[in-house]
């Protein structure tokens, strides 16, 4: 997916994870940097997308059932 995603004119990716264990690690990414980018914590990669998002611009937010529900229940 991450391919396909990359064919998206003026697109920036930032790659991270979440507590579980069934979450893929950061360090199986890294051989894409530095088309992506990484950040351990998405709470904090959240909170700074989304300061620097400008009025023309989307945050799509991508992931498992697991990963969505999780950052739902916390930016409602």
């Amino acid at each position: 997916m991450l391919e396909e995603l990359l064919q998206i004119p003026n697109i920036e990716i930032t790659m991270t994870t979440f507590d579980d264990e069934r979450a893929l690690k950061l360090e199986d990414f890294k051989a894409w940097q530095p088309r992506i980018k990484l950040n351990a914590d998405w709470h904090e990669a959240y909170r700074k997308l989304k300061n620097e998002l400008q009025p023309n611009e989307l945050l799509l937010i991508a992931g498992s059932l697991y990963f969505s529900s999780e950052v739902r229940s916390q930016i409602k």
